[in-house]
């Protein structure tokens, strides 16, 4: 059992399971301004139990209600101003920006390379350059950076700004 969680919520794990990431987000649930927008990682020993928990990564703004990880062990997780992606070390690689607030994020698709984005009213994808750990596909290091599709769909228009409400594929 972990006691180092207020309000534990979003779960997942590093590729090769060693190491299992929880997000705290008591923030959430707080009118006084205090509260855990943060994701603690454990290491996993013998398959059971957990140890040595520390602070993977604080969010902000928002909470990391729901993440995904990669192939490559970085962590793409909601935000108040889209999904943040963090390294396995936990440094802050970079925001994919989404126009609301995310809710969760699950990698899919054929080759399993294409992010699905939940936000407050509209459902995102975008196609990366990597692959979800436990996706398929192959989509390597080193390729081009993210390139968004934004088509709404069957509407025909590329390339218009994403509205909310909206599914856009």
């Amino acid at each position: 059992m972990a006691d180092s969680l207020e309000e534990p919520n979003g779960i997942g794990f590093s590729p090769d399971e060693s190491v299992l990431y929880v997000s705290d987000t008591s923030a959430v649930l707080r009118t006084d301004g205090t509260g855990n927008h943060r994701i603690v990682a454990f290491d996993v020993v013998e398959g059971r139990r957990l140890a040595r928990p520390r602070v993977f990564a604080e969010v902000s703004p928002g909470v990391p209600d729901g993440f995904a990880v990669d192939v490559g062990g970085n962590v793409f997780t909601s935000a108040g101003d889209g999904v943040q992606v963090f390294a396995p070390d936990g440094a802050r690689l970079g925001t994919i920006p989404v126009p609301e607030r995310v809710g969760n994020c699950a990698f899919g698709g054929p080759a399993g390379s294409t992010l699905f984005i939940a936000a407050t009213t509209s459902l995102y994808a975008i196609d990366l350059a990597t692959r979800g750990a436990a996706g398929a596909g192959a989509a390597g290091a080193g390729a081009p950076p993210p390139r968004v599709r934004r088509r709404r769909r069957g509407s025909g228009t590329v390339g218009a700004p994403p509205r909310r409400g909206a599914v856009w594929w």
